[in-house]
Parts: structure tokens; C-alpha cells; sequence
């Protein structure tokens, strides 16, 4: 019984890990609206009974954003729970994830943009 417990744990021959497509707002972007979310497209649908909150974590210049997290396929979702902060953002996608065919993200993803001041969405609306 343990040696096929040790067997299961395995990767399984043959799977192409699991990959990062793109993430908005990219790495580097600046002037990124404050009222933004973000999302990360993965190489292929995730098994959602394995992705956790702590699988992805969103920082800014005052510390943790808190946001709701939402799984559409290949697609997450996070949604800020209020504006985001004017400066510097850092996203973290952490490795471990699954997904349904092709196995594992191997490696920790990181992206940073900057927010530009919710002062500056409502002005550049045109709204007075």
C-alpha cells in the first residue's frame, strides 16, 4: 500500500507543465487604471478543485490588496475589493498549480505595473 501511495505522488510521464500565457496588466505597464483587475491566462484549463486563494497573491504600497478570486477555465480573475492604490503593484502567481491535462506550473511568475491615481480616471474620463 505505501509503494503505491509513493507511485501516485509522481509526476506522470508524458505531461508538458503547466505555463503562463499572458497576465494584464503586463510587466512594466504604468498608468494602469485604479479601478483595474487582473488576469492570467494559463497553456491550459486548471482543475479547479486545486487552485487556492494562496495560489496567487497581489501586493501594493501599503501591503496586501484583498480581492475575490475567479476561475473560468484557463482564465483567473482577481478582482481588488476596492480601487487600487497610486504606485506599485506586484502580482504572484505560485508554483504548484494543476491543471486538468497538462500538469504543473513549475516555477513561481511574478509581474509588477504601476497604478496611476483614481484622481487621474476622473479626469481623463471627461467627467467635471
Amino acid at each position: 500500500m505505501l509503494l503505491l501511495s509513493l507511485a501516485c505522488s509522481q509526476p506522470v510521464a508524458g505531461l508538458s507543465p503547466l505555463s503562463v500565457v499572458s497576465i494584464v496588466p503586463s510587466h512594466g505597464a504604468v498608468d494602469v487604471p485604479a479601478d483595474s483587475s487582473v488576469q492570467v491566462v494559463f497553456s491550459d484549463a486548471l482543475d479547479a478543485d486545486l487552485v487556492r486563494d494562496d495560489h496567487f497573491s497581489l501586493e501594493g504600497p501599503s501591503g496586501p490588496v484583498a480581492h475575490t478570486l475567479t476561475l473560468d477555465s484557463e482564465l483567473i480573475l482577481l478582482e481588488p475589493s476596492q480601487l487600487l492604490e497610486a504606485g506599485q503593484h506586484e502580482l504572484h502567481v505560485a508554483s504548484g498549480i494543476w491543471s486538468e491535462h497538462d500538469g504543473a506550473l513549475k516555477a513561481e511568475v511574478a509581474v509588477e505595473f504601476s497604478v496611476r491615481s483614481a484622481d487621474m480616471d476622473t479626469s481623463d474620463s471627461g467627467v467635471q
